[in-house]
């Protein structure tokens, strides 16, 4: 999941060219309640569903 300034929208990205973004607030893609059931500590917890 991914944006910018002027849409969201999903995109794949390769490990070595991610980022990390340390924000300590939570995602602002409207997708993500689909895959994480909320935000605890700093971090999106996966919702049950989307588990391995």
């Amino acid at each position: 999941m991914a944006e910018n300034k002027d849409i969201f929208y999903i995109a794949y990205v390769s490990e070595q060219n991610l980022v990390l973004e340390n924000l300590n607030k939570p995602a602002n893609h409207p997708n993500v309640s689909s895959i994480f059931s909320h935000f605890e500590s700093g971090s999106h917890v996966p919702a049950s569903r989307a588990r391995n």
